[in-house]
């Protein structure tokens, strides 16, 4: 393992050969606690199984003060993860569609508030099935992912190396034709709903206002940011070597390639993505020049989107994140995370305090792990750095148990569908001076607090609230330092005969031949089981990892959509009638019944 740390000496080196920044670190701290901490939380995750391997960077102004890599890239060669070590990105790749789109609106070429038809001329979708018909999608409405385009409809979006893949412009294609026979989940700023679909468009809104290719565009960033080992392309030679194998359920999976383009495709190093972040302490000025300038870095940090009540304070920028309630203590902060099949990112700069920090691992489950390691680094830095400690764990002030009417209770009862991306609903249940429910296979009961909010009888660790916002009946979950939609209630409706006719198992058959669904471990071709339980349509989506389980509301008899607020939900299903014989269409997949 490759370990990096940085001197005096080599800080006073260093910051004479990075005069072209107009920008030096002020410290020659070595972050000793924080490394030795960190070194040894890390290899306890390893210990324990719960990343095969990773590499980290954390960075100090324009230092990289750490850079180390820590397990494995190659399990069962035992070839260890180095900072030189390629991983996927994933989504941590819109971020650089944001820069490209914000070095446009610097130049005058792009207005984000233009529709996006003006430089996507052959973009089409119908209105959003259970609504009215709102506002034009804009540039802005996709960058701050409030467009309402369905988020996943991935068909060969994730291909298996080596066979037949959709590469970028195929893709963007596919979705193209797609989306023309299909309809927005939900209305422009309504809620955010997360659209890989849409930020995989931005490459061609970004090839069309330029008037250059994107891959040309891309590059010509990379150079800027020094980033000599990253792309956009899996064929290129910059990404050929040293690529960490990826894991599934502790099983090696893959090699699978990312065709989403500008949504997640970038393969890099932590070295590199070190010399992105200094981009960003740099006040946009990248390794081999300015890449955008100060003002226009702050544009592209600043909140650009409408927040509608359903966002509940939720910032973003351009596609960048920007609230992060564990570290908002530290100020001003930008952040986003990434997962391909098989691989995790996280990447995170508190922008007051020039310190930032970078995490890819080659483990599809250590989401949180990764995520946890990157606010745990910079919690320990900005302690080293400024003396500022994290604050103490939030306490909910007590609010004492009261009684509600029995009414207001069973008022408050019925289905409520979860804003989760694995669907699911909850069937809340008044009982005698509280409400009940099952979940996950355990009951929850909740009695009435003063506060307004309900929560068990002995903590109010997380709280509940049946309400009405933005005209959505919806019931909020409160868990100290953050509130949102724990889901939204439905009231079923008369399900016409053609649907009930559907009940039984569909199976997948346009599947792409080579799409990674078919080559996971345990995995197979998508089936889906249409059944109705609680007088409401469901779609059971098989096996467990490329699906869930949701409730469809019928239209007519031929579509439906997803009920609930969240990621894919709105999204439509429809039937279309091919030679004699029905086939349903589900979030860009096609299904025949058995």
């Amino acid at each position: 393992m490759k370990k990096f740390k940085v001197s005096a000496v080599a800080i006073v080196s260093m910051i004479g050969l990075m005069s072209f920044s107009g920008c030096s670190s002020s410290t020659a701290n070595t972050y000793s606690k924080t490394i030795q901490e960190m070194t040894t939380y890390i290899n306890t995750q390893i210990a324990n199984d719960k990343v095969k391997g990773l590499a980290i960077a954390l960075i100090d102004d324009q230092l990289t003060v750490w850079a180390e890599g820590f397990g494995n890239a190659d399990v069962a060669n035992e070839i260890p993860v180095t900072v030189d070590t390629h991983f996927e990105i994933g989504s941590n790749s819109k971020t650089f569609a944001g820069v490209m789109i914000a070095q446009l609106v610097e130049k005058g070429l792009i207005n984000i508030d233009e529709p996006v038809t003006k430089y996507l001329p052959s973009f089409k979708i119908g209105a959003p099935l259970g609504f009215a018909a709102g506002i034009p999608i804009t540039i802005r409405s996709m960058l701050t992912h409030h467009s309402g385009i369905p988020g996943d409809i991935f068909n060969g979006g994730f291909t298996l190396e080596g066979k037949s893949h959709k590469i970028m412009k195929e893709m963007n294609q596919w979705f193209l034709n797609y989306l023309a026979n299909d309809y927005q989940a939900f209305p422009v700023d309504l809620i955010g709903s997360y659209s890989n679909t849409a930020v995989a468009l931005l490459s061609d809104v970004i090839t069309n206002a330029s008037s250059t290719d994107f891959a040309a565009n891309a590059e010509a960033l990379f150079y800027k940011l020094g980033m000599d080992r990253t792309s956009f392309d899996h064929d290129s030679p910059k990404v050929a070597d040293n690529v960490s194998k990826g894991y599934i359920t502790g099983k090696e999976a893959g090699p699978f390639r990312c065709n989403l383009g500008t949504a997640g495709s970038i393969i890099s190093t932590v070295q590199d993505m070190a010399k992105y972040l200094k981009m960003i302490t740099g006040n946009g000025m990248g390794e081999r020049g300015r890449v955008m300038l100060p003002t226009t870095l702050e544009t592209m940090l600043t909140n650009q989107s409408n927040s509608p009540p359903l966002d509940f304070g939720a910032k973003i920028g351009f596609l960048w994140q920007l609230s992060n309630q564990e570290l908002s203590y530290a100020g001003n902060l930008c952040w986003h995370n990434g997962s391909t099949m098989t691989m995790t990112s996280n990447m995170i700069v508190l922008r007051d305090h020039k310190l930032a920090v970078v995490v890819l691992s080659n483990t599809s489950e250590a989401g949180s792990v990764v995520a946890n390691i990157a606010r745990q680094t910079l919690k320990l830095a900005l302690e080293e750095k400024t003396g500022i400690p994290p604050p103490a764990p939030f306490v909910p002030p007590y609010s004492p148990p009261t009684t509600w009417p029995q009414a207001t209770l069973d008022g408050m009862s019925g289905i409520y569908v979860k804003s989760d991306t694995t669907g699911g609903y909850l069937k809340i249940n008044s009982v005698a001076g509280g409400l009940e429910w099952m979940d996950a296979g355990k009951t929850v009961k909740v009695i009435p607090r003063e506060n307004g909010w309900l929560s068990v009888a002995d903590s109010q660790t997380t709280q509940y609230k049946f309400t009405v916002v933005f005209g959505r009946n919806v019931m909020l979950r409160d868990t100290g330092n953050k509130t949102g939609v724990l889901a939204e209630r439905y009231s079923p409706v008369a399900i016409p005969d053609a649907w009930n006719a559907r009940i039984g198992f569909w199976d997948a058959f346009d599947l792409d031949p080579a799409d990674s669904l078919l080559y996971m471990p345990d995995a197979g071709n998508p089936t889906i089981e249409i059944k109705v339980a609680d007088g409401i349509l469901i779609f059971n989506c098989l096996p467990a990892g490329s699906g869930g389980t949701f409730i469809i509301q019928p239209v007519d008899d031929t579509r439906g959509y997803l009920r609930g607020l969240g990621r894919n939900m709105g999204s439509a299903t429809q039937i279309f009638t091919v030679d004699g014989k029905e086939e349903l269409q589900y979030l860009g997949i096609r299904y025949r019944k058995r």
